[in-house]
């Protein structure tokens, strides 16, 4: 029994091994769609925080969310496989009161909320089995702050922002991958406006992983 199924392991090993070694002899499939969860990292400065009547240490640090995508692969050029698509990320960071040691209390409620939607051209490099790329595009983001003093009137209006970054596929079934993604947003500055407050220029960075489905 033991030498039966010592063999029985080693078959679907070898399989495993084959399977893996053909898909890393195919290129790159012809879509990908991603569902990952995702660490966003709000901007921290004074001209952000000041028209919210902030300082800039309320301002939330860390955030989560989710980001979904479909990405395209129809060229192959020699070793690089050229791909389009589009990604959706959202998010969400939350700073509160602090209450010292001696009774005294710091900070605000705030509530940052991110939504970014990114075309994106793409360079991928490897095989069926697993890749890595370098992507980035031109679309538009929105990032806004609630206090306990906003306006519900006020609003966060869209911005054309530059996304850029990369991130890699692994797949350790036929249609299902392990994917990260690292990605920077660079956002255009905000002019003052009815219901909406100035903001300046913005560099955001978020980071997911999650799966890829093909």
């Amino acid at each position: 029994m033991p030498h039966a199924t010592f063999v029985l392991l080693a078959v679907i090993s070898l399989a495993s091994t084959a399977e893996a070694q053909m898909a890393s002899d195919l290129p790159i499939g012809r879509y990908v769609i991603d569902v990952r969860g995702a660490l966003l990292k709000i901007p921290s400065s004074a001209e952000l925080a000041s028209p919210y009547r902030l300082a800039a240490a309320d301002l939330p640090g860390l955030g989560l969310g989710f980001d979904v995508g479909a990405h395209v692969y129809p060229v192959r050029w020699r070793g690089v496989t050229f791909g389009v698509g589009l990604d959706l990320a959202i998010g969400r960071a939350s700073a509160g009161v602090v209450e010292a040691e001696d009774g005294t209390t710091s900070g605000t409620d705030v509530t940052a909320r991110f939504t970014a939607v990114s075309p994106q051209v793409s360079l991928n490099f490897g095989s069926a089995a697993g890749w890595s790329y370098l992507s980035g595009g031109l679309g538009f983001s929105t990032l806004g702050f609630e206090t306990p003093t906003t306006s519900p009137t006020l609003i966060a209006p869209r911005r054309k922002t530059l996304n850029f970054g990369g991130g890699g596929r692994w797949f350790f079934r036929d249609r299902m991958a392990f994917s990260f993604d690292l990605r920077f947003y660079a956002m255009n500055p905000i002019a003052a406006e009815a219901d909406i407050l100035q903001s300046p220029r913005l560099r955001m960075m978020v980071f997911s992983a999650g799966v890829s489905f093909r």
